[in-house]
């Protein structure tokens, strides 16, 4: 049941980057698609951004004794990861934004 819970979470971010290059503004279901990813990954990003200012705030109590190298690395690596995230979320938004003019120039003609 976890996994299953997981894998709808996360399917739809994987699905969309193959929905990207073959998408028609004119199809049967782009408006499914299009209205749902604007509802998802604005959650997605503030989820994502939620988690990164968690770890910023969390690990800097945690980590007290610069010596212990290996949680350094976990918390760098996971402050990457939400960033770069946070930074794919970003260029989503902006290939939805261009959709979403692509749409109203459609609709007018």
């Amino acid at each position: 049941m976890e996994k299953l819970l997981k894998f709808l979470i996360l399917a739809p971010y994987f699905y969309f980057f193959r929905w990207q290059g073959k998408v028609q503004p004119g199809s049967k279901y782009f408006s499914v698609f299009y209205y749902f990813y604007w509802f998802y990954m604005p959650l997605a990003a503030l989820f994502s951004l939620v988690f990164t200012l968690f770890s910023l705030v969390l690990f800097n109590f945690i980590l007290q004794e610069p010596r212990d190298l290996a949680r350094w690395m976990i918390w760098l690596l996971l402050v990457l990861l939400f960033l770069v995230n946070d930074w794919k979320i970003y260029a989503c938004l902006k290939f939805m934004n261009k959709l979403r003019l692509e749409k109203k120039k459609f609709s007018l003609s």
